[in-house]
């Protein structure tokens, strides 16, 4: 396990954090914190969800993305949560993309952003590593049979989001 330093002790405390909310992921060399503790910190910090939409979606596809616009003490945020065969592994994909579009304006608006990441995002970090220096497991996305580009979209999906659908 990392060392917890004095700003990590502090932040914990500050956000009444325990050692059930929170872990160090050695591969991502990041600490994680639970979803369940992000909508704890959420309520603390008086952060209000004002809008959460799906702004993409293609099952078939195995894509999602959702638009988060979050507040607190006047200050906005709007960010995006997206889950696509190239980042998730679980069959869920608009669960997912909505609990990273929330956890990612919870981050922000609760000035955790870069120090913490959600336990979403530390999963998908881990898999990613897990693939890519496994030469036994095979990458999920070819399920789904459309390689994705450098911008971790499917060329198909990167084509309906250009032409309105």
């Amino acid at each position: 396990m990392a060392e917890v330093t004095e700003e990590t002790k502090k932040i914990l405390k500050e956000h009444n954090l325990t050692k059930s909310d929170v872990w160090f992921m050695k591969n991502a060399q990041k600490w994680a914190i639970t979803h369940k503790a992000m909508e704890k910190i959420a309520v603390r910090e008086k952060i209000v969800i004002v809008d959460l939409e799906v702004s993409y979606v293609d099952l078939t596809a195995g894509a999602c993305v959702v638009k988060c616009t979050a507040v607190k003490d006047g200050l906005k945020v709007i960010t995006f949560g997206e889950c696509t065969p190239k980042n998730c592994f679980i069959p869920y994909p608009v669960a997912m993309a909505e609990k990273r579009a929330l956890d990612r304006a919870i981050l922000k608006l609760a000035g955790l952003h870069g120090d913490f990441h959600s336990e979403d995002e530390m999963d998908l970090r881990k898999q990613q590593e897990d693939l890519r220096y496994s030469p036994t497991k095979t990458n999920a996305k070819s399920n789904y049979g459309d390689a994705a580009g450098a911008d971790g979209l499917p060329q198909a999906i990167k084509e309906r989001m250009s032409n309105g659908n």
